[in-house]
């Protein structure tokens, strides 16, 4: 798969194709291709500066700045663990970048603060115009074209994990069901899921947060695992209208349920209205 790509895959003669994004960076010799092959060998990343690493877990973070023949900015690349990935952008091209995103079996939670990303699945044109949430599931083999325009600062984040992560993690934590892990897995595993949401006040704190994290080295890794699960709990968790929903009906119900037995218990015949 080509890491660097048209947006309307047609090559007209003297066209020069956009150039790519993060998975056209070097790992080695080669572009990366994919993200499990870019945040799997972070060391590996050609012109990456290591941030911080935690053998014994696998986890490790780099840094990767937009040369300057090309704009101005930089990428933070986490590792947090091999199904949970962390990226965030705070860029500007001088020229359009562009490319093909495979399908790798992951679920994605963009958050763009400012500027627009642009994805061209199979099916429809997606515009995520900062700031707001994106929620994408991509099954392996639905590959995506995803482009930003050329002069405008791109400034966001995205958290990458495997379903499998999420229900393992939610296990562990006793929560026992998650609409958003329950769309994925009964959802068409050829087409691209995705779900676009205004940004709350709280996640663009979190997410701010991170872009502008104040820690260095180890203490800037684990500082982004902790905004990772923050994130997650933004996102997964049921807004407090629907909570005060739920144990409003749940009361309501004891209630009836305790007059129904005084009723039925105390009262011998039972009372009537009239």
């Amino acid at each position: 798969m080509q890491a660097q790509t048209r947006g309307d895959g047609a090559k007209p003669t003297g066209a020069v194709p956009s150039p790519g994004l993060l998975r056209s960076a070097l790992v080695g010799q080669k572009p990366a291709g994919t993200l499990h092959a870019l945040f799997g060998n972070l060391r590996g990343l050609t012109r990456g500066e290591i941030i911080g690493e935690d053998p014994d877990r696998n986890a490790e973070a780099s840094r990767l700045r937009v040369d300057r023949t090309d704009g101005h900015g930089s990428y933070e690349l986490y590792r947090l663990d091999p199904d949970l990935f962390i990226l965030t952008i705070d860029c500007l091209f001088d020229s359009a970048r562009e490319e093909v995103v495979p399908g790798e079996g992951l679920i994605e939670v963009h958050i763009c603060l400012q500027g627009r990303l642009t994805l061209q699945t199979a099916h429809r044109r997606l515009d995520a115009q900062g700031p707001c949430l994106l929620l994408l599931y991509q099954p392996a083999g639905a590959d995506v074209k995803e482009r930003l325009e050329a002069g405008l600062r791109y400034t966001g984040l995205s958290l990458y994990c495997r379903p499998r992560f999420l229900g393992r993690l939610l296990h562990r934590n006793g929560i026992p069901d998650c609409p958003l892990l329950r769309t994925v897995e009964l959802h068409d595993q050829s087409i691209v899921w995705h779900e676009i949401r205004p940004l709350s006040a709280a996640l663009h704190y979190v997410a701010a947060g991170l872009l502008q994290s104040p820690y260095q080295q180890g203490f800037r890794l684990l500082h982004s695992e902790a905004k990772a699960l923050e994130i997650l709990c933004q996102v997964l968790s049921p807004a407090p209208g629907e909570i005060e929903r739920v144990t409003a009906t749940t009361t309501l119900v004891r209630q009836i349920d305790a007059v129904r037995r005084i009723l039925g218990t105390q009262f011998a015949p039972i009372p009537h209205i009239c």
